[in-house]
């Protein structure tokens, strides 16, 4: 039986396994989750025309904001960054980028290339373009700490705000967008608990392969929490919504397992030992596959590229003749031929020559 309370949790005794909430009631558990997931990390805390975009109430504010505005400024490289670019329309957006080269947060520079020649597009299926001006501002990052200004009575156009970019220019916006990522969301309840170990690095929650915290019959997933097994050498967190999803189905079989104290056979290892994420950029399919980027090899890796402007992007990682990891944009075909390349580590120096090549068919090749 499932039962749903929509209170805030104001206490918690873990030794007595018993949450305070907020109506006053009492709620004894057996197994306590926490899922309170990612914080966006804004440039300016509580400031009335700086928005953050993370979840369904930040998205209705925003469409509110956007019905009166004529000019927004949006900072991030990331996954929205990059999809706010592409499906705002009838407005002039200003795309702040501390990087040097576009949606730097999951493609490298190559990619970032090929989708640029898509910003000012038309969309895939329309006719007409009716999309208006996006300045790439010199990818610049904002001026730390003095990048939002008051309205300029010296001006001759009025804007609720001004940023400064680090390189001088100054520019007037409706409201800011904040588009740079998300921090663990520890929830204030259990600030008190000193027994729950934080990671240094990210303060997320600490968790085992189970999904297991340093409190017992604590468990956490997603966004809040940090992996402190041993990982696979192909797998990493980004905290993505399809990670923080394999890890809330994980850490539910944990607890099920836990009752039935069944530990030690509830741990899925194909979830957790290939990065693979797929998401949509500027209309085009785009999958992530291991070490996309060659995060961790070093500079020791060799590159196969395959590009078709305005239609596919390939790009495969190789170490010691073995996939390590792929971005995919466009209708390759390639997504699950490569998963299984990276999941078996089969030796392809042999084969490397023709990996990429479009008259080959890799699938039946490597069937």
């Amino acid at each position: 039986m499932k039962t749903v309370i929509q209170e805030f949790a104001v206490g918690t005794w873990y030794i007595l396994q018993m949450a305070h909430l907020s109506s006053g009631q009492l709620v004894k558990y057996k197994k306590l989750c926490i899922c309170s997931g990612g914080t966006p990390k804004l440039i300016a805390e509580n400031h009335p025309h700086v928005l953050g975009i993370r979840d369904t109430e930040s998205v209705q504010l925003f469409q509110n904001r956007l019905k009166d505005a004529s000019r927004i400024i949006l900072v991030g490289n990331g996954g929205i960054a990059t999809e706010l670019v592409y499906e705002l329309e009838g407005i002039q957006v200003i795309w702040v980028l501390k990087d040097k080269s576009m949606t730097a947060t999951f493609v490298d520079p190559g990619a970032g290339q090929f989708f640029l020649h898509q910003v000012n597009a038309p969309k895939k299926k329309e006719t007409i373009s009716k999309r208006q001006q996006f300045n790439l501002s010199g990818f610049q990052t904002l001026t730390p700490l003095s990048a939002l200004l008051s309205p300029r009575k010296e001006s001759k156009e009025t804007w609720p705000l001004y940023v400064e970019l680090t390189n001088g220019k100054i520019y007037g916006c409706d409201f800011l967008v904040s588009a740079t990522g998300v921090i663990p969301s520890f929830p204030k309840v259990l600030s008190k608990v000193t027994e729950l170990k934080v990671s240094p690095e990210d303060v997320g929650i600490m968790v085992d392969k189970e999904m297991r915290t340093s409190v017992a019959d604590v468990f956490a997933a997603g966004d809040v929490c940090t992996p402190a097994w041993q990982r696979s050498p192909l797998w990493f967190q980004m905290r993505l919504w399809t990670q923080a999803r394999q890890m809330g189905h994980h850490a539910a079989n944990c607890m099920v397992a836990s009752f039935k104290n069944e530990q030690g056979h509830t741990w899925s290892d194909f979830a957790f030992e290939v990065f693979a994420h797929m998401t949509q950029f500027f209309g085009f399919k785009v999958v992530l596959l291991g070490l996309f980027n060659g995060q961790g090899l070093g500079t020791d890796y060799e590159v196969l590229l395959r590009v078709t402007k305005g239609e596919e992007y390939v790009k495969a990682i190789l170490k010691d003749g073995k996939l390590k990891g792929a971005i995919l944009i466009g209708d390759t075909n390639l997504e699950e031929t490569f998963e299984n390349l990276l999941l078996n580590q089969m030796d392809l120096s042999p084969f490397k020559d023709d990996l990429l090549n479009p008259n080959i068919d890799i699938e039946d090749f490597f069937d």
